[in-house]
């Protein structure tokens, strides 16, 4: 990662502290920082102005999703423009994305035990990444070789960290494919892994294969915003604490002229 261990440890829990911060307003700025592991609001405060450069208070005022705020050592924390500027396929604001039909499903999942590659190189939302491909194939071939397909395979990408809020290089990416239960030795590069059942919002992003992938990993990027930034504050739901889904679908269980992807957010049931 480049850190060592306790730097890696303070800021991933500074950057959770963003996350709730700015998606869930009905929690305190004390109440967050002891869920982050923080054992008291100074000891936060500091940490949070050395990482930010502003109070957590001034932050939650302040943050929008057209401000480009920065991190104390200047590296941008928002990426309004961090779609393919040459072909700007943007929606617009947030307001004006509410307006389209956009449908999000509340579903409850089983656990997934996965074959997965851990990308470290970092990715930007929306942005299409070569890399990410790569180490989908990596685990693919993994998968291949041991004869785990089955039609009930399917393949995600398990994202840990926010790219408005951890600089892109920093942000962790799992490639990974469902295997079988009872394969449990990994090998070499490839991990195995659970990942958590529970409630999740599920937006699905649909894009005809006349277009390039590209494109769908944009409208991906659009649809992370809108879930975050539109839907999650007026929904009365809260965001668990596991990272969220892309579950990519192929074959049969698609029309085989479609890209499509569920964009799966965890989410607390009162």
């Amino acid at each position: 990662m480049g850190e060592n261990l306790y730097d890696f440890i303070q800021r991933i829990r500074v950057e959770k502290s963003a996350n709730l911060l700015l998606y869930q307003p009905d929690m305190s700025v004390t109440e967050i920082a002891l869920h982050c592991g923080f054992s008291s609001s100074s000891i936060f405060a500091r940490a949070f102005r050395n990482r930010f450069g502003m109070s957590a208070t001034s932050y939650r005022k302040t943050f929008s999703k057209n401000s480009k705020m920065k991190s104390k050592d200047g590296k941008e924390l928002n990426k309004p423009d961090c779609y393919d500027k040459d072909n700007p396929i943007t929606i617009g604001s947030l307001k004006e994305r509410a307006l389209l039909s956009i449908k999000i499903e509340i579903k409850s999942f089983q656990a997934f035990h996965v074959a997965y590659y851990r990308l470290l190189t970092g990715y930007q939302k929306g942005v299409y990444n070569p890399e990410i491909t790569e180490s989908f194939k990596k685990v693919e071939n993994w998968v291949a070789s041991r004869n785990l397909f089955s039609s009930t395979t399917l393949s995600m990408g398990i994202t840990y960290d926010n790219p408005d809020i951890t600089v892109s290089d920093k942000c962790r990416y799992d490639a990974a494919f469902t295997i079988p239960e009872g394969t449990t030795e990994a090998s070499g590069e490839i991990g195995v892994q659970d990942i958590q059942g529970g409630v999740y919002a599920v937006c699905r992003i649909e894009v005809s294969k006349d277009h390039p992938f590209e494109l769908a990993i944009s409208k991906l990027g659009e649809s992370v915003d809108y879930l975050y930034g539109s839907w999650l504050p007026d929904s009365g739901f809260q965001l668990a604490d596991k990272p969220c889904l892309e579950i990519y679908y192929h074959g049969n269980d698609v029309q085989e002229d479609q890209f499509v992807i569920d964009y799966c957010l965890p989410i607390i049931l009162d």
